[in-house]
């Protein structure tokens, strides 16, 4: 009986496992628009995760998200505009620009 039981629950556990949607990670990197340098510690905003995450030293940002998704992107740094991107597809390979404020 417990024997049983065991198996019952490694099985609810594997549909489970199989009922989850696929997962990716979403990734990309923050450059300077003039002078095609990383920015490292740009602050990346995706709503539909409800995620902010930073760009480590070499602008690079990654973040799991459904495959296929379609997120929208808040790119933010200091002395640059704010970037607005919507409604890419995690199968976007994303290089994100940001201009001077001058």
């Amino acid at each position: 009986m417990k024997k049983t039981l065991c198996i019952l629950f490694v099985l609810i556990g594997f549909i489970g496992l199989a009922a989850e949607p696929t997962k990716e990670l979403v990734a990309g990197k923050v450059i300077d628009a003039s002078t095609n340098e990383p920015i490292a510690g740009a602050k990346v905003y995706i709503p539909e995760l409800g995620k902010v995450i930073y760009t480590d030293f070499d602008g690079q940002f990654s973040v799991p998200a459904n495959n296929q998704e379609r997120l929208s992107f808040t790119v933010t740094y200091v002395s640059f505009k704010e970037l607005h991107l919507r409604k890419l597809t995690t199968s976007d390979n994303l290089t994100l620009k940001l201009h001077g404020t001058n």
